[in-house]
């Protein structure tokens, strides 16, 4: 998921540059709107406050995700200084290890082609739609006050043979990351589908999923490792 946010953030970055050299600073605006409210606040933020707040504080994944957050950022106020100078600025400044006193000083991120990834993007894009059809699942799970978090529903989710049913089956071990809820579990369909289900098992304390795992600490295998590590 870092390389797919990286990819997004690396086609951003191509378009921005080409619409300066144009002079078409309302495509700016609009690049910049569609990569941080629907790449990044809908979808890779949401998912990502799980591994960022609940993993220890060395593990990689945790790693990973602070990198890819702090390239964004970065690069975001390099981009947008021309446009948005003294909010570039005030950002720049609370950013460790600039390269430069000024965001002005910095100059425009160099272009890394080798980070775009077509096939990671289709890929993503199959996930989010699957993720789109968990949520409209768990939504009526919630107003029907069968279950109150994501984090204490297990979902089983249908797929069709094909594109999707490979992705799918690629990232099982991720999906309930994505889609932020316990537990998903694949199973063959004729259309997408999720059926939702409040786990029967208890919920821990610290990330709130409801998982097999959770012991009379409250906690589950993976909050304990990282409590005991801290």
């Amino acid at each position: 998921m870092d390389r797919w946010a990286l990819s997004r953030f690396e086609r951003y970055r191509g378009q921005v540059l080409h619409a300066y050299d144009a002079y078409e600073f309302h495509r700016i605006y609009h690049a910049t709107v569609d990569l941080c409210a629907i790449d990044l606040s809908a979808f890779y933020f949401d998912v990502l406050k799980d591994r960022t707040y609940c993993s220890g504080k060395r593990w990689p994944e945790r790693r990973a995700a602070q990198t890819v957050l702090y390239r964004i950022g970065r690069d975001v106020c390099r981009l947008l200084a021309p446009m948005m100078s003294f909010t570039a600025e005030e950002a720049w400044r609370h950013l460790p290890g600039k390269s430069a006193e000024s965001v002005f000083l910095a100059g425009f991120p160099e272009a890394e082609p080798a980070l775009v990834s077509d096939s990671l993007e289709e890929e993503f894009a199959q996930l989010k739609t699957l993720r789109e059809v968990v949520n409209l699942a768990l939504e009526q799970k919630r107003v029907a006050k069968e279950i109150g978090k994501a984090t204490e529903a297990d979902v089983v989710l249908r797929v069709p043979a094909g594109l999707a049913r490979e992705v799918a089956e690629r990232y099982e071990k991720e999906l309930a990351d994505l889609f932020l809820c316990a537990t998903v579990s694949l199973q063959p369909g004729e259309v997408a589908a999720a059926e939702v289900r409040k786990s029967p098992h208890r919920s821990c304390e610290r990330c709130w999923r409801a998982l097999p795992d959770v012991d009379v600490s409250g906690l589950c295998a993976r909050c304990r490792r990282a409590v005991e590590e801290s």
